[in-house]
């Protein structure tokens, strides 16, 4: 039986010496890391939103919260619809009897009935000076932007771009929204109310 047991011995396989301690903890380490890793990446796609993200770093696809005529939040992004200026919140226009009223409320309201409870899907990926995402954004087909230039409720913003002209054009000659009286172009009503 002794001899059987030095045969075992002499056939067993060598193990390496023990690692030292301060490889021993590189090595942990790294594998904490891996573990992290993997975990994080099996984790994350179900807590990440596949359709916020489309292609370039500003498209986006979700519920949107109305902040005015011209600018909605999907998610944490901010996004300015392009082309187009609404009036501000506190701005007042005027109608055709001169009684005056909140056409920038009324604007941000028309706004929230074009997109009601339905997904709203924007793109765009350049930024404006104060960090939003410049856009454009839709309601299945309808182009929001469009349609709110239409509407008379936004004008198209013609320093940046000409795209909704013909729209303007349109609900000028119908007298529709704020065209059905007198206002101040939102950008010399930004300028003159800047404090």
């Amino acid at each position: 039986m002794g001899r059987n047991l030095k045969f075992r011995r002499r056939h067993l396989p060598r193990f390496p010496k023990p690692i030292k301690k301060t490889r021993r903890r590189i090595v942990e380490r790294l594998l904490i890391v891996m573990i992290a890793v993997s975990l994080a990446g099996a984790f994350l796609p179900s807590v990440i939103d596949k359709n916020f993200f489309t292609g370039n770093i500003g498209s986006g696809t979700g519920n949107a919260r109305i902040i005015d005529g011209d600018t909605i939040h999907i998610g944490t992004r901010k996004i300015r619809l392009s082309g187009i200026d609404a009036p501000e919140s506190k701005q007042k226009c005027t109608k055709k009897d001169g009684r005056s009223y909140g056409c920038g409320n009324s604007s941000r309201q028309y706004l929230s009935k074009l997109i009601g409870v339905a997904t709203v899907r924007c793109t765009g990926d350049k930024k404006d000076r104060y960090g939003r995402t410049i856009g454009t954004c839709y309601v299945g087909e309808t182009d929001l932007n469009a349609a709110m230039v239409e509407s008379g409720w936004a004008v198209a913003y013609r320093k940046y771009s000409r795209l909704y002209v013909p729209e303007e054009d349109s609900a000028r000659l119908n007298g529709l929204g704020m065209w059905q009286g007198e206002f101040i172009n939102p950008w010399d009503w930004r300028r003159k109310n800047r404090k």
